[in-house]
């Protein structure tokens, strides 16, 4: 889905990568693990733990990788509040392959933070 955020609330592409889940620390409510989406640009290193190139989802026009560092854990509430008010805008879903690799990069990038490692346990 695109979410606004950065510096400008510009909208970014994020993926649902895991749930909706009861999550440790977070309550009963089932919550979301999401990580957004990022331009690949050569002058700067990146995340190699899941790069999707161009033409692998819809909405990826430039190679890509997902962003790992900033994960976004939200409750399904609130996911769906946020698309009912079309303040984040639901786009075509990953496809299984796509998600798997999503998925996987949670476990083997260094840059997920320790707190969301310890959830996938």
């Amino acid at each position: 889905m695109l979410v606004p955020s950065g510096p400008a609330d510009f909208k970014h592409l994020f993926a649902i990568a895991l749930g909706p889940a009861s999550l440790g620390g977070y309550g009963n409510k089932p919550h979301v693990i999401m990580v957004s989406v990022t331009s690949v640009k050569p002058e700067f290193p990146h995340d190699a733990a899941c790069v999707i190139m161009a033409g692998e989802h819809p909405f990826i026009t430039h190679d890509s990788y997902v962003y790992y560092r900033d994960p976004r854990i939200e409750s399904v509430d609130h996911v769906q509040k946020m698309v009912d008010q079309a303040v984040w805008q639901a786009r075509e879903s990953c496809s299984p392959e796509l998600l798997a690799r999503i998925r996987q990069g949670l476990k083997t990038s260094s840059r997920v933070p320790r707190y969301v490692k310890k959830m996938l346990d």
